[in-house]
This record gives structure tokens, C-alpha cells and sequence, in this order.
């Protein structure tokens, strides 16, 4: 087992030997005064890395370190350019690239990230240009693959430059994970790499997170950056406390309720999507900070009783048999809150933010988690936003050539989506669309076949 030495803030400063009790694991940690891990050194002292934040307490540099203790020099400098908190775009400033990486998102999740173009010759450049005349992979444009949990579990080529050796379309990376998210990383053929790094310069790993592969050592994966803070897959915790407080139980430490296999927390303050086995719920946790000059506390009661008036009430067999005769029910817990000295959105600490400052005349949500909203909007329309914040996409095409020659804008629901909440205005909300908001969430089995079945809030034998 780990021994571990703390601070008296709680945070993780040093872990000694591991599981096999060998000392080759041992590892030690600094902070800053706002507990965020500011350098990461060996048994010896020997430093691995060190971590710079913007005032957005975002991470926007990371240097590796190698050699000799007290005479390290720079493996590596990374900046990452950011996007809200999804980092968009790398530069390793080392080997003089000024974009080494640059990476695409999806709308359903904070890290569903679905595409990277990185610079595989140092030459500055993501794309080949054959500009050194030499064959060879001079960038890499990939696709990333990803299971229920939003768990990187492949890498798909689409172009290697001039070489003619991978076939595009060709899986090229594999890796599958422990339940707490330590990952084994593989060739395209399954063999496990002998180092535990991505051959592919890929550090998107469990749940979509930053691996920080220079944390690893000998019998230690290392650490995975959940943005507010840091987490150990081998200890299957966090290193520092919640920032949130007890907002997710009583042990600020705890990884996702002790449920990685059916839960996410993108931004390490609170589990998202939480299943209760005993009590056959499922509950997705929506916490939404609102700001600007139309803000009220009014209106943030108003935005979470349209969320439960819309979104509860639902039941999901999602993960039963057919012919199941149970099921489970499904609560969205809307926490919104008013925060009236806020002028951005990273002046607010909830996963999601939205701004109502009365100049916006439609209401949208950009990456699952930032919106603009109109402050008159109609309890349909905040319920049909906080889908979006749920990770659902709408329902409906657009004419948009209305638009540009300044006609009304149309829109109509897509064939088969009439009277749903994401296609429709006045609609309400489906079964698929509740099953689509749990994510990887499913009925646990045992409430399948227990008989028990829940019909809007009653519990039915």
C-alpha cells in the first residue's frame, strides 16, 4: 500500500514505495498558495516537471526536465493556448515550434475531443508541405476514438504527411484503462508499449483529461490534470482537497462517489452524472453560474424550476434487457446561482456559465458549458438550453439563407424529432433525449429485474 505525508492544507506531498512496496514509485510535490501543483520531483529530488498558471487559474506552461540532479536542463517547454477551459492549440517553445499541436471539440462533453494536427518534424509546420524534401511523417492529422466515458480509446490516422507506410483510416494507438483511469497504452496491433507513453504525442487520456506523462515513474502511471487539480489513477484520488468544498460528500479526496465506471467530473469539483443503486435513481448535477447587468436571483430560481419542471419527472430502462420489469428514475438537479460582482465567465466557480446582459435577441450555449442568454426567455427556452448544457445537440435545421438575404429566421424539426424539447419550440422532453443526457450512466441491473418501476416521481410494485 501507499504511505503518504500531507500538509496541514490537505494537499498530497509525497507518496512512498507502491502497491508492490518498492521505493521505485516515490515521488514529491509543491504547491502554491491556492493549492495548485507547482513542481513534480523523484525519490532523489530529481525534478520531473514544473507548471505555471494564467489568472484564470488555467495551466499554461509545462517544462520537463532532464539529467542529472542539480544540473537538470529542458526536455521540454510547452504553452497551451486555451479556449474557455478546452486547450485548443500547443506551442513547444524548446524546439521552437510556434504551434505544435492544435486540437477540435465536440459539443456533447467539456473534453470530448475529436481531432488533433501536430507538427511531427519540429519544423513548425502542421501541415506537410515536403518543404525539407525528404519522405517521412512531417505532421500528423488525427482522429480521436472514445468510449461511453469519453475515454480515449484509439487514435485513427487520416494523414502522415509522405509516409506511405500507415494507410489512412488505419488505427494506429490503442489504450484501455483500469476503473480509476490507470491507462496501458498500445500499438496498433495491441502489443502494450514498454514506456507508457503515446507514440503519437497524444496526452489525452481517461475521461478525455491531459495526461502529465512527465509525473511518471518507474511503477507510478502519473498524474491527469482535471483543471482545478490534479488526480492519481494509481491511488484512484485526488492529491489536493475540492476546491467546491462538500459539494460532492463528505471526502474531499474521492474520485466520482467511488463510481469511475459510470461517472464523469470534467472540472474535479463535482461529479456530473451519479447512480444510486439502492434507491434505482440516476441524478445529473447541473451547476450554472449567471452573470451580467440582467442577472437576478429572481431569474436563477426561475432557470432551475424550468429545469425541473422540463427534465424531471423521467424514467430510463437504458442499460436493461428488453422485456425488463424494472427501470430507474431520473432527476435533474438544477443548482443555479446568482453571482452579481461578475463581469466574466471565469469570475464564476460552477462548471457552466451564462451571461444575460439583454443584447443577445437568441439564446445559445458554446461547448457544453458557456452560454448567452435572453433574459425574457420563456421557461421552454431555458429548459431547451440547459439540454445543451447536458450535451445535447438540437433537433432541427436551419434556413440560413433566410438569414443572410434578411428574412425571418426558420427553422422545423428534423424528420421523426416533431414535438421534442431539442427540435421543436413547445416540445417536450423524450425518452431518447433522456438517455441521451445520462451519457455513460445506465440502470443498474439489479433495478431492472427488481419489479420496481417509477412513473413520474411514484414509485409503482
Amino acid at each position: 500500500m501507499h504511505a503518504r505525508r500531507r500538509l496541514l492544507s490537505g494537499n498530497l506531498t509525497a507518496t512512498d514505495g507502491n502497491a508492490e512496496g518498492t521505493a521505485a514509485a516515490e515521488r514529491q510535490y509543491t504547491y502554491d498558495y491556492r493549492n495548485r501543483l507547482l513542481e513534480s520531483r523523484d525519490r532523489t529530488g530529481l525534478k520531473l516537471g514544473s507548471y505555471r498558471y494564467d489568472g484564470l487559474n488555467r495551466r499554461v506552461r509545462r517544462t520537463d526536465w532532464q539529467g542529472a540532479l542539480g544540473s537538470e536542463t529542458v526536455a521540454s517547454d510547452v504553452r497551451y493556448v486555451y479556449d474557455g477551459w478546452r486547450s485548443v492549440a500547443e506551442a513547444d517553445l524548446t524546439a521552437g515550434q510556434a504551434v505544435a499541436a492544435r486540437y477540435v471539440y465536440g459539443l456533447a462533453y467539456l473534453d470530448e475531443v475529436v481531432h488533433m494536427d501536430r507538427d511531427a518534424d519540429g519544423d513548425g509546420g502542421l501541415y506537410d508541405d515536403d518543404s525539407d524534401g525528404q519522405n517521412g511523417a512531417e505532421s500528423w492529422n488525427v482522429y480521436f476514438v472514445q468510449d461511453h466515458l469519453y475515454n480515449v480509446v484509439g487514435l485513427v490516422v487520416d494523414d502522415v504527411g509522405d509516409d506511405d507506410s500507415v494507410e489512412d483510416g488505419t488505427v494506429v494507438e490503442r489504450a484501455w484503462y483500469e476503473a480509476y483511469g490507470k491507462a496501458t497504452l498500445a500499438g496498433a496491433d495491441g502489443t502494450a508499449y514498454g514506456v507508457q507513453s503515446s507514440q503519437w504525442g497524444n496526452e489525452h487520456l481517461f475521461t478525455g483529461q491531459r495526461h502529465s506523462g512527465e509525473t511518471r515513474t518507474a511503477g507510478n502511471f502519473g498524474l491527469y490534470y482535471y483543471k482545478n487539480r490534479d488526480y492519481d489513477p494509481t491511488l484512484g484520488r485526488f492529491i489536493t482537497r475540492d476546491p467546491a468544498g462538500y459539494v460532492d460528500g463528505l471526502n474531499p479526496y474521492e474520485y466520482v462517489r467511488s463510481a469511475p465506471a459510470r461517472s464523469t467530473d470534467p472540472s474535479g469539483l463535482k461529479t456530473r452524472i451519479s447512480v444510486n443503486e439502492d434507491a434505482c435513481t440516476i441524478t445529473i448535477t447541473l451547476n450554472i453560474g449567471i452573470y451580467g447587468k440582467k442577472a437576478s436571483d429572481a431569474l436563477a430560481k426561475k432557470i432551475a424550476t424550468a429545469i425541473r419542471k422540463f427534465w424531471n419527472g423521467h424514467t430510463t430502462q437504458k442499460g436493461c434487457d428488453d422485456g425488463a420489469n424494472g427501470n430507474c428514475r431520473v432527476e435533474v438537479e438544477a443548482n443555479v446561482k446568482y453571482y452579481p460582482k461578475a463581469k466574466h465567465w471565469w469570475d464564476i466557480p460552477e462548471d457552466n456559465q451564462v451571461k444575460f446582459t439583454g443584447s443577445t435577441t437568441t439564446s445559445w450555449v458554446s461547448g457544453g458549458s458557456y452560454g448567452h442568454w435572453r433574459d425574457n426567455a420563456g421557461e421552454w427556452t431555458l429548459a431547451h438550453e440547459a439540454g445543451h448544457i447536458m450535451g445535447l445537440g438540437d433537433d432541427y435545421s436551419e434556413n440560413y439563407l433566410a438569414q443572410i438575404f434578411g428574412a425571418d429566421r426558420e427553422t422545423r424539426p428534423k424528420p421523426g424529432h416533431e414535438g421534442h424539447m431539442m427540435a421543436e419550440g413547445g416540445g417536450v422532453v423524450v425518452q431518447h433525449e433522456v438517455d441521451e443526457a445520462l451519457k455513460g450512466a445506465e440502470c443498474p441491473q439489479s433495478c431492472c429485474g427488481s419489479g420496481t418501476k417509477w412513473i413520474n416521481d411514484r414509485e409503482i410494485e
